[in-house]
């Protein structure tokens, strides 16, 4: 008898440990942006709207939101989520780099991304989700073409992509594919006769401006 307790409760153990190793793992796995964690690419990307048009915002967390500077720069805004509305204010504005944090009096998000850890290669599958002409939740595919592209004039690289952009992306979010995680935010494009180049702003970028606006998320 003592035998088969003996034998169970080393089985019951041995699942316990693997169980505990398991979710340790996975949890590893996620922080290093390894696996998707998300059902929907849109449940975290929100429709910011101002004096001068409309745009997307990134949830981080805590009832802020990370967007583009020029989404913001007209004055009152309003942040709409699936049909609930919300207050907004500027927390924090760069117009060099393109970047703002808003805080929102509420939240209709409950899902802040995760921004990649590993940088961005080239030919890798993304996916933009934003709010190109007000069209809430709007998903394109493509990949990036060129990563950490840098011009002259520009403050800091910018990712290219054959992913489709439209005015009202700006501020949205560009998904890795294989995990889920937050390679960039589309923010412009350049518009020929044979259709657009577009550009986004790294994520190593914007999590150094989150981290200089010393926010709790």
């Amino acid at each position: 008898m003592m035998k088969f307790i003996e034998k169970h409760f080393t089985l019951v153990m041995a699942s316990v440990v693997s169980a505990a190793l398991a979710s340790f793992v996975l949890a590893i796995l996620l922080s290093l942006g390894l696996l998707n964690n998300y059902t929907s690419y849109t449940d975290s990307v929100s429709v910011i709207i101002s004096k001068g048009g409309s745009g997307s915002a990134i949830y981080l967390g805590n009832n802020y939101y990370i967007t583009n500077e020029h989404v913001v720069s007209k004055g009152e805004l309003t942040l709409k989520s699936k049909d609930k509305l919300s207050a907004a204010t500027v927390v924090k504005a760069d117009k060099d780099l393109d970047l703002a944090i808003v805080k929102t009096i509420f939240t209709p998000r409950d899902n802040p991304v995760r921004f990649c850890l590993i940088k961005a290669s080239i030919g890798e599958d993304v996916v933009v989700v934003g709010n190109p002409y007000s069209l809430e939740d709007t998903v394109t595919k493509g990949i990036i073409s060129y990563p950490y592209r840098m011009k002259t004039s520009w403050k800091t690289p910018h990712h290219q992509t054959d992913a489709m952009i439209n005015p009202g992306n700006s501020g949205g979010a560009m998904f890795r594919v294989s995990t889920g995680c937050v390679i960039g935010m589309p923010t412009f494009l350049l518009k020929g006769l044979g259709g657009s180049i577009n550009f986004a702003i790294p994520a190593e970028t914007i999590k150094k401006f989150i981290k200089e606006a010393n926010i709790d998320v």
